[in-house]
Formats: structure tokens, C-alpha cells, sequence
């Protein structure tokens, strides 16, 4: 029992001094790729690397091509007009112009990636192929399997059964030591530079612990609440999530649940008090001020502060009650930053919590102000070397507090986010190395250069493995490597393995997509892209032929060279919608596998087709034809209104007429037929003038006689009743009925004025049997009753004929 007991503290010995010491062992990931993967036939007899950098597969179905992602299957089909009995392919060689001899059942084809067909050979690629050699080129046969590598040492090999791919990793990072992993809620360095580590066991929260390690990465011991340290796990009763050393032998530490605890050296360990005399706390984070007093961050308590720390029993205020701080729903604060000025910045999940002098701001997100906080959870705040202040947020990315007085009533904040390049918004903890800000997300590292204003990240692809951090800040440890905590452990990992690759994947075009076409595949070297005029929209495809990792590219595009690059994450496509005629000059860039922009810019130059209207000619042409239709349109507004103009001279001119007729009629016994009536100054044609000479004619024999009606008019003028409409309206712009009553009007209005007779007599002579509808139609017509047109008339020496 005793041997068995000493094996397996060797066993965590050299795993303690491996982690420690940041040992990592190199391996090789192997892929295969099959059927499953996409290609379109598992059979493959050879492979090769076009210039253009992607990986193309013979296979007996056809060619396929593959750029890191997806294979694309390219083979004869009825109708393209190329004599192939079938499609298996026995061998193929590089050509010049990017093309590819393939060798078929029946002899060789050549086939162009830049159109996707294939085509019998020329004279000039017969003699092409007599000299053509196969670099990095085998044929495999039943006996053999050829093997290649590519440009970026990755090493393919041809199977029996598909194609294995061979990429070697490094493991950049050393698992740190806990006999029980669990969640990292603590990390901390003392003025001795010793390190402390805190952990929460989920499981059981006794278990949780607290370890302290010496400068030179040796274990002191776990503490236990007696104060003592073991040298092997002891938990410390509850979660530790912050210590604060107050002088040269005195520790704070908070916990969540539990409090505070104050730690004072002795020898052989610590003495530990419970201060359980406060109200229960949650304490995520303590902070001294130049007055000695200790703030506290707490979840429900919000921000809290003992005066007298060094007493025997410290007495706690809580800065809710002051009638100052903000009205906040759950009091919920996270992490506490002092500046120099004495300005104390507290993150909350309600916004960021300024405080000066017993004075208080609380900045929240405000939806009508784009640079406001971009999220109210706030995670953590840094001020780095150049003094400028970030807060981190749970998912709006990481905020630069621009205003220079942070106790003004708002402040205005630049966002860095998923928009300005980071991998994520999710910003949990804060760091600052050399200049670059450190940002710690929910699954990987982020940086961002505050000068340059890129950034980067390492992800699982850089770890080979899955992570999840905690939001405890990293601790830089004594001997420069960093420590970085986890939701299930922590790990170690030195600056000179966070190198990345330099490698610069070529960016290519992998397909062109128009509405209502199938996708484009075979766009191979694809410079200039040239779309008809009912070719507005499109999408293009792309991929960085990067064969180590490239789930992990992302990507860019700017149009025109904007001057920002438009950050599209790991999407591999890009859509335009209804663009205007002209020509775009569209830009695209990528990472590499490990994250790193590159200079890899892969420029496509887009015309776009002008419609005949959209050309100067066509503009032109619509200038004038727009021009025609106005003076058109101003032609018959003038013509119309010439028209109207006259139609109202003839109808005064021949109402005249009528209107001087003689006060009463005379019989027919006792008069001849009246003389056709003709106005001067009236231009009609001879039909039109013989036609009013028979209506004016008819209309002065029977303008008294009420029971006078259109069809005799009609009779009279020798037209039928419709004629008579048509005709009369385009000479005076009136129905008949409408002339024949507005020449009775006329006529009254002579009567009124000239004569005494009663208003009914005038009436009846002027065809009116009901002397109220007279009145009515007078009014209508003149504007005045006829006793007051009358009583007008011989106020005036003329009488006031009615407007027309």
C-alpha cells in the first residue's frame, strides 16, 4: 500500500514539474477525407497543387477540386460538347494557362479550371504534354500509396479508401497543477511575489480552496480555515474571489458566500478571522484608498466600505443608504479601479459606477446615444500605461472611456467590438502586456492594439483544445508566463509560445452566384467579373487556402478602398444587391489559421452593364423626350385654355346678342322672322357660323316660351339631339339647356334694368314658369338676387351684365 501510495506521488510529482516548467510535446493531427468529406468518389489516383495554391483530385468520378472546406466535383456531362465515354480519371499533369491534362479511359483532355469543361487537346498541347512533368505528382496503383506535401508542410497521402492529410502542432500551453480541478475564481500576487490561487468546487463549496505558491513556482500548501497550510488539497470552506494585502503581513480576502476574512502572517502559516460580525456578503473585490480605508465590490450589497480595517472588530457602510447613490435594482458590482486622481470606476450589471468625493454617475447604455456604454453588464476596467481607461462588458465588446472628466454628467465611450475586428463581444476580464490589451472571452483570448487599432485572438485551434475561461483576471507569474484560470482548472502559458503563424494563405474566388442561376464554380483566376444590365445583385464565394486550420480564417472586404475594412467574421461569402452601372473594385482579405491578418488582398475588378437609358445617350435621349412630353403638356395646357378663352368670346358675343333683344316679344302674326344673328370679332368656320345662325335663330323666336325644349332646339338647327350637344359645347363651352337658360338670365338682366316690370313677369316673359327657380338661377348665375340687381342697376349708369 505504502509502494502504491509513493508511485502515485511520483506520478503527481513529474506532473507538477511538467506543467510547471511548461513543457509541451508536438504531435500530428490526421484527417481523411472520403465520400463522407465530399469527394465525389473514394477512389483517388492523384493529387497536385495549382499554382493558384488549391488541392485538386483524379478520381474514376471526375475531377475535385478543394479549398480548405468543400470539394468541388467537376466532370463531363451531355452537352458540353466533349467526347468522353466516362469519367475516371487514371492520371493527370500540370498545364500552363492553370490548366490540368487528365489522362481518361480513351486518352488524355485537357481540362480548364477557369470554365470547367473539358476539351480534346491542340497540336500545341500535345507537345506540351510529350515534355510535361508531374511535380509532387504519383500515380497510385493497387500496390503503392503516393504521399505529397503541400507549400505549407502539410503532407497528403493517397489511400485505398480516400486521401490523409498529416499536419503537425505544438502544444503552446502546460496544465497548472490542482489535485482537484474546479472552477478558477482567484488568482493573485503579493508584495512578496508570492501567487495565490482560489478555486470554487461547485460540487462542494467546503472543498473549494486556496493555495499559495512560492516565487519560484513551488507549492507552500493549501490554507485551511485554521490558517495552517498542507501540502496537499484542503478546502477552505467556501470561494475566495479576491485578496488585498493591507501592509507587509496582512490579507483580505473576500469570498463568495462567506464574506470577508482577514489573514495575518504567522509562523507556519496565517491567522484567519471570520469577520462574521457584518452582514453575509458575496465580495468580488477589495480595494484600499490613499485614506486607508477598504471598498468592497459585492453582489447585492453594492459598493461597501470599512473605515477602520486594522480594528479588532471593523464596522462596514454600505454607500446604497447614502442618498447620493444611484437608484440601482440589484446592487450587483463586479470589479473597483482607483486612478490617480482619486476617481474610484466600479463595473456593475446595471452600467459603470463612478464615484469622486462622496459624488456618484452611473452611465448606463442609452439608446438614442451611439457613443454610450455599449451594454450595462460590465465585467471589468483597466487603466493601462498610457492611462487610458477600458471596460470590458459581458456582450458589447470592450469600451474606451474617451471623456476626460470621468465625473461629468455623461461620458462618451469608443467601442471595440466584433464590428472593429475582435473575435467576439464577449469581454470577461482585462489585461495589458506590453502595450497590447489583453482581452480574456468566454472561450478564447483576444488582443487588441490600441495604437494600430487591430487585433487578434487565440482560440481552441491555438490551445488544441476547447477552453473556458472564468472572468478572474490572467496573472503574470514571477517567472514571466502567464497564468490564465478556467471554469475547470487553469494553465500556464509563456509569451514566447503565443507566436503565430506567419504564413500568408492565398485568398481565391470559389464561386460567383446571380439570381436565378445555379452557382458558378469554375472561377478559376477570375480577374474581372463583367454583368449584363439585368444583372444587378450577386454573391461571390471565397476561401484562404489555408490546409492547417481553416475553420479558424475569418475575413474581411472593403469596395472601392474605403478606407474600413467591413469584418465579416469566418463567413466565406459576400453579397451585393441591386448595384448601380459602373465599375467597383472589390477587395478582400483574410487571416491565417492562427488568427493574424495578412497581406493576402485578393482584388476583383466588377462592371456592371449600363441599361441604353442608363448611358449618356439613353439619359440624353430621355432629356429629350422628357422635354417633348413638358412642351407637350404646356402646348395643351395653352392650346386648352385658347380654346376656352374663345369658346368664352362667342358665348358673350352671341349672349349679347340676345340680351338686347326688345323688352317684349312680338308675335309671329305681327313680325317677320328675325335676321339670323352675327356677332363681330367671332372666328368660326362656315358650317359653325350657319349652325349658331340657326340656334340663335331658334332661341330669339321662342326664348320666352317656357315649354321650349332641346329637341326642338335640335329640330330647329337641323342636327339630332346629341349633335346639338357636341357641336354647341365646342363653340360656347354649354349644353344647350345650359346657353338656353344663361341667354334667358341675359335677357332678364336687360328687363330688370330697363323696365319696371315685376320680377314674376319677367320671369314668365323669359321663359320661366316658376318665378322661385328664376330667382334661384339669377343668383346662381349673377350673384345677386333680381331685386337687388335691380337696385344696383339704378345706383349705376350701366347696368351690370352677369360674369360669365
Amino acid at each position: 500500500m505504502a509502494a502504491n501510495g509513493k508511485k502515485w506521488l511520483v506520478g503527481i510529482g513529474i506532473a507538477c514539474v511538467c506543467s510547471l516548467s511548461g513543457v509541451k510535446a508536438d504531435s500530428v493531427v490526421t484527417t481523411r477525407y472520403d465520400e463522407d468529406s465530399g469527394l465525389s468518389q473514394w477512389r483517388v489516383t492523384q493529387m497536385l497543387q495549382d499554382e493558384e495554391g488549391m488541392m485538386w483530385f483524379s478520381t474514376w468520378n471526375g475531377l475535385n477540386r478543394f479549398d480548405g472546406y468543400e470539394f468541388v466535383h467537376f466532370k463531363a456531362r451531355p452537352g458540353d460538347g466533349c467526347e468522353v465515354f466516362s469519367n475516371r480519371i487514371r492520371s493527370m499533369r500540370r498545364a500552363s494557362a492553370g490548366r490540368i491534362f487528365c489522362r481518361m479511359d480513351h486518352g488524355w483532355l485537357v481540362f480548364n479550371p477557369r470554365d470547367g469543361r473539358f476539351s480534346p487537346l491542340s497540336a500545341e498541347d500535345e507537345k506540351e504534354l510529350a515534355v510535361a512533368t508531374a511535380d509532387h505528382v504519383g500515380h497510385f496503383t493497387p500496390d503503392e500509396e503516393f504521399e505529397m506535401t503541400d507549400r505549407q508542410g502539410n503532407r497528403w497521402r493517397i489511400t485505398r479508401n480516400g486521401v490523409l492529410k498529416y499536419t503537425e502542432v505544438s502544444d503552446p500551453i502546460a496544465p497548472f497543477p490542482l489535485e482537484r480541478p474546479a472552477a478558477i475564481r482567484c488568482l493573485y500576487r503579493d508584495r512578496t511575489d508570492r501567487y495565490w490561487v482560489g478555486t470554487r468546487d461547485e460540487k462542494d463549496l467546503a472543498l473549494s480552496s486556496l493555495a499559495l505558491y512560492a516565487p519560484d513556482n513551488r507549492l507552500l500548501g493549501y490554507l485551511s480555515p485554521d490558517g495552517r497550510l498542507h501540502p496537499c488539497h484542503v478546502g477552505f470552506g467556501t470561494a475566495a474571489y479576491c485578496i488585498a494585502q493591507i501592509g507587509a503581513d496582512t490579507w483580505w480576502v473576500g469570498c463568495k458566500p462567506g464574506g470577508l476574512f482577514r489573514l495575518t502572517a504567522r509562523e507556519g502559516g496565517f491567522r484567519v478571522e471570520h469577520l462574521d460580525h457584518l452582514p453575509p456578503l458575496s465580495v468580488y473585490d477589495i480595494k484600499p484608498d490613499r485614506e486607508g480605508r477598504l471598498w468592497l465590490a459585492t453582489m447585492g450589497n453594492g459598493l461597501c466600505r470599512i473605515d477602520h480595517p486594522s480594528s479588532a472588530r471593523p464596522e462596514m457602510v454600505a454607500c446604497r443608504t447614502d442618498s447620493a447613490y444611484p437608484p440601482m435594482k440589484e446592487h450587483r458590482i463586479r470589479r473597483l479601479h482607483w486612478t490617480a486622481d482619486g476617481v474610484l470606476l466600479a463595473t456593475t450589471t446595471e452600467g459603470l459606477l463612478v464615484m469622486k468625493d462622496g459624488r456618484f454617475r452611473l452611465h448606463r447604455r442609452e439608446a438614442d446615444r451611439a457613443n454610450s456604454l455599449s451594454c450595462n453588464a460590465t465585467m471589468d476596467v483597466l487603466e493601462d500605461a498610457r492611462h487610458r481607461l477600458w471596460v470590458s462588458t459581458e456582450s458589447g465588446g470592450v469600451n474606451e472611456i474617451q471623456t476626460a472628466d470621468l465625473m461629468a454628467d455623461r461620458l462618451d465611450f469608443r467601442h471595440h467590438d466584433v464590428a472593429s475586428g475582435l473575435n467576439s463581444d464577449i469581454a470577461l476580464a482585462l489585461t495589458e502586456n506590453r502595450g497590447e490589451l489583453w482581452i480574456v472571452g468566454s472561450n478564447q483570448l483576444m488582443t487588441w492594439h490600441p495604437e494600430n487599432l487591430t487585433a487578434g485572438y487565440f482560440d481552441s485551434h491555438f490551445f488544441r483544445r476547447s477552453m473556458r475561461f472564468s472572468e478572474t483576471r490572467p496573472l503574470r507569474l514571477p517567472d514571466g508566463r502567464w497564468l490564465f484560470g478556467l471554469e475547470d482548472g487553469a494553465f500556464t502559458l509563456a509569451e514566447s509560445q503565443m507566436k503565430k503563424s506567419a504564413y500568408r494563405p492565398p485568398l481565391a474566388l470559389t464561386g460567383v452566384a446571380l439570381p436565378g442561376q445555379p452557382v458558378r464554380r469554375a472561377v478559376g483566376g477570375l480577374q474581372t467579373l463583367r454583368l449584363r444590365p439585368n444583372e444587378r445583385s450577386l454573391t461571390l464565394y471565397f476561401a484562404a487556402l489555408d490546409y492547417t486550420e481553416p475553420s479558424s480564417i475569418s475575413y474581411a472586404f472593403r469596395m472601392d478602398d474605403e478606407p474600413e475594412w467591413n469584418h465579416i467574421g469566418k463567413n466565406r461569402s459576400v453579397s451585393f444587391w441591386n448595384l448601380s452601372p459602373g465599375t467597383y473594385r472589390l477587395q478582400l482579405r483574410s487571416t491565417n489559421a492562427d488568427g493574424v491578418w495578412v497581406d493576402n488582398v485578393r482584388t476583383l475588378t466588377l462592371v456592371v452593364e449600363a441599361r441604353f437609358f442608363e448611358t449618356w445617350i439613353g439619359r440624353l435621349l430621355l432629356a429629350l423626350l422628357g422635354m417633348a412630353l413638358l412642351g407637350g403638356i404646356l402646348y395643351t395646357f395653352i392650346y386648352i385654355k385658347r380654346i376656352k378663352r374663345q369658346q368664352r368670346e362667342t358665348l358673350e358675343a352671341y349672349l349679347d346678342i340676345l340680351s338686347r333683344l326688345p323688352g317684349e316679344k312680338e308675335t309671329p302674326d305681327s313680325a317677320a322672322e328675325p335676321e339670323p344673328a352675327r356677332p363681330a370679332a367671332v372666328d368660326l368656320s362656315e358650317e359653325d357660323r350657319l349652325f349658331m345662325q340657326r340656334v340663335m335663330a331658334f332661341v330669339e323666336a321662342h326664348i320666352g316660351d317656357a315649354d321650349l325644349g332641346v329637341n326642338d332646339m335640335a329640330e330647329a338647327a337641323a342636327t339630332s339631339r346629341s349633335g346639338l350637344n357636341r357641336k354647341l359645347k365646342s363653340i360656347v363651352g354649354l349644353t344647350p339647356a345650359d346657353f338656353l337658360r344663361e341667354a334667358r338670365i341675359k335677357q332678364a338682366c336687360r328687363r330688370l334694368a330697363e323696365t319696371d316690370a315685376s320680377v314674376a313677369d319677367i320671369a314668365y316673359g323669359c321663359g320661366f314658369n316658376d318665378p322661385k327657380y328664376f330667382s334661384k338661377c339669377f343668383k346662381n348665375s349673377v350673384g345677386h338676387s333680381p331685386s337687388d340687381y335691380r337696385e344696383l342697376v339704378k345706383k349705376s349708369s350701366e347696368p351690370h351684365l352677369p360674369p360669365l
